[in-house]
């Protein structure tokens, strides 16, 4: 017969399992935010602890490093938003001009030495209307993308301001309890003292070679990006090339997987070679084919030296592994998926492995 004391454990265990499932669902639209609350914590406590020595107050230490973020990230924005917009403006003039020049010159007849590349490229499309028929099309449908695409981000620049109050939130007080959460976290774990430890130094290795590994690299992929616009820039004399800009834009490109910081310099040199063409140029045009070459061996090669032995082998993660923790944390959690999803995924392997040590000892 089962005992009254065995009856009541079945019930506590139920009712924890149903609080637990319950939780989840009160909690699961707000989980991308705590996510990112405690990623922003983790990467800027040591931040929060050098501010704590020094003005005493905790909660005086967590303004101070949440202010930190929010003007950092504001200016960032805000640099990065105008230079785009600039970039944008001057592509879509250019682009409409070559366009509207193939749209009205009647076709020519060019040789090797009587015409300018331009002609060449309006005598080359002139005589291929249906080509350009195709092309018009394309860019119309194009810019009305892009013009969908910004009415989307307006409308959802309140959402983002209210997920980012959320975020900031949270975080200052993960910061201000840091110590508390992880102590309550380690009591939670029912492991003993040896692996519990082992865990925790395993978690803390992942997330140090995942987070820093994964930003390490993309610093170097935007100063190696910014260094070749720079160069570039003097060779064809390019004046104003932003070149700090498009290192930003890099570096943040270089975290997203497969296509990383092809997304800056595939578009930059094609840019480049559009506004040459519509200004009859050399420079821009040769600038252009010179970024997308820098960009495919310099910059690109970069990822496939650095990424494996600052993420995989310091987290004793294979590659393989690495890269569908990253497109799995990237679907489940957006964008902070990709530093999210290997740190789980190296979490619960390590999980397995302890409990086979604890429970498994043959």
């Amino acid at each position: 017969m089962t005992s009254k004391k065995q009856i009541n454990s079945w019930i506590i265990i139920l009712l924890v399992t149903g609080l637990f499932v319950l939780s989840f669902f009160t909690i699961k639209s707000m989980i991308k935010i705590l996510v990112s609350a405690a990623l922003l914590s983790y990467i800027f406590y040591p931040v929060y602890k050098k501010l704590k020595e020094w003005v005493r107050f905790k909660a005086l230490a967590s303004i101070i490093v949440i202010a930190i973020i929010l003007v950092g990230s504001g200016l960032l924005f805000t640099v990065l938003v105008n230079s785009l917009a600039k970039e944008v403006i001057d592509v879509y003039q250019g682009t409409s001009s070559l366009l509207n020049e193939i749209r009205t010159t009647e076709p020519i007849e060019c040789s090797v030495t009587n015409c300018t590349i331009k002609e060449r490229v309006i005598s080359f499309f002139t005589s291929r209307p249906e080509m350009t028929k195709t092309i018009n099309e394309q860019v119309v449908e194009t810019l009305n993308g892009l013009v969908g695409n910004v009415k989307d981000i307006i409308i959802a620049i309140p959402n983002f301001i209210l997920s980012m109050i959320f975020i900031l939130f949270i975080t200052f007080f993960m910061l201000i309890d840091g110590d508390k959460i992880s102590d309550t976290l380690k009591k939670i774990v029912p492991l003993n003292r040896k692996h519990k430890n082992e865990m925790i130094k395993e978690l803390k290795r992942t997330a140090n070679s995942v987070l820093f590994g994964q930003i390490i690299v993309s610093l170097v992929q935007g100063i190696t990006g910014s260094i070749g616009i720079f160069i570039g820039a003097k060779i064809f004399g390019i004046s104003n090339p932003g070149f700090i800009i498009w290192g930003i834009l890099m570096a943040i490109a270089s975290l997203i997987p497969i296509v990383g910081t092809g997304l800056v310099w595939i578009p930059l040199g094609l840019v480049n070679i559009v506004k040459g063409l519509a200004a009859d140029t050399m420079g821009p045009i040769w600038y252009g084919v010179y970024i997308m070459i820098w960009g495919a061996v310099a910059v690109a090669n970069i990822d496939e030296f650095i990424r494996p032995k600052l993420v995989s082998q310091r987290a004793n993660l294979h590659p393989v592994v690495v890269l569908i923790s990253v497109f799995g944390g990237l679907h489940a959690f957006g964008f902070i998926g990709i530093f999210i999803g290997p740190i789980i995924i190296s979490s619960l392997l390590n999980v397995i492995q302890i409990y086979r040590k604890e429970y498994h000892k043959d």
